[in-house]
């Protein structure tokens, strides 16, 4: 992902995208507002979510290690985002700003495939998550978020029943309900500020179908990734033939042995 927005345009970015540690509950864009930066979380998790008027939210989506946070900033030219970006999951991730990323929408190549293949998955959960809310109740809802942590390789999650409430739009009283309930199953450990996934093989019969609706255009997702990866890898220059792909240079993510201080390699000059 991180590759391919990097590759929009022939100068160097790599400098301009760095590694932050986002903690939990940290609002990182406030609706209506103009979005300055996307994010590409490592192990944090950033919540979608739609505020009402009265302060009240619920959750749209969810962004995790195969995502990008923000990404329809990118469609208006002064970067508005109607939702808020709440992170969920503390963790680290990585951030390139907004005006850099735009410009890959507007030129044919893998960028372009890639943005609009994540901006793709990113309605397809709203809709989902959107009838969930609908159909079924604060318990099938509550595992079927816990199971996204899970498949995010989340298995310890620092968050308040009151923090899950609001993210699911629901009475902190029926999530204190849910938990006990999976707690007396041995599913879950809760304790105070904290949740433990004990046995995510365990929750998926109680979760409702949106569930395994979700897992397979994650699915779809990573495999398309896969699939578009290799062509921001060709030789340089592109081949001519590439439907104008050749104005990506293949400005590549290396993955960092030191965390905070990440390599990386530039298309050689000439």
């Amino acid at each position: 992902m991180l590759n391919a927005l990097l590759s929009a345009r022939t100068t160097p970015y790599s400098r301009l995208a760095e590694r932050v540690r986002l903690p939990a509950n940290a609002t990182l864009h406030f609706a209506g507002q103009a979005l300055r930066w996307l994010y590409f979380p490592v192990s944090a998790v950033i919540s979608v979510q739609q505020v009402r008027a009265d302060g009240t939210q619920a959750e749209l989506c969810v962004v995790g290690q195969d995502g990008v946070a923000g990404l329809a900033s990118c469609l208006s030219e002064d970067a508005t985002l109607a939702t808020q970006l709440l992170v969920s999951v503390g963790g680290d991730a990585y951030r390139t700003p907004v005006k850099l990323v735009r410009p890959a929408l507007r030129q044919p190549g893998p960028a372009q495939d890639m943005l609009l293949r994540c901006l793709q998955n990113e309605l397809a959960q709203v809709g989902q998550l959107s009838a969930c809310a609908c159909l079924h109740g604060t318990e099938q809802r509550l595992i079927r978020w816990l199971l996204a942590m899970a498949e995010f390789g989340l298995r310890r999650l620092k968050l308040t029943h009151e923090g899950l409430a609001a993210m699911l739009g629901v009475r902190r009283e029926s999530i204190t309900a849910a938990v006990r309930r999976l707690h007396a199953l041995g599913l879950v450990d809760a304790g105070r500020g904290r949740i433990d996934i004990l046995l995510p093989e365990g929750l998926r019969p109680y979760a409702c179908e949106c569930h395994e609706l979700l897992q397979r255009e994650a699915q779809r997702l990573r495999d398309d990734l896969l699939r578009l990866v290799p062509t921001l890898h060709a030789p340089w220059p592109p081949p001519p033939h590439d439907g104008g792909a050749a104005a990506l240079p293949p400005l590549r993510w290396q993955s960092p042995s030191d965390p905070l201080h990440p390599t990386w390699s530039e298309p050689p000059s000439g």
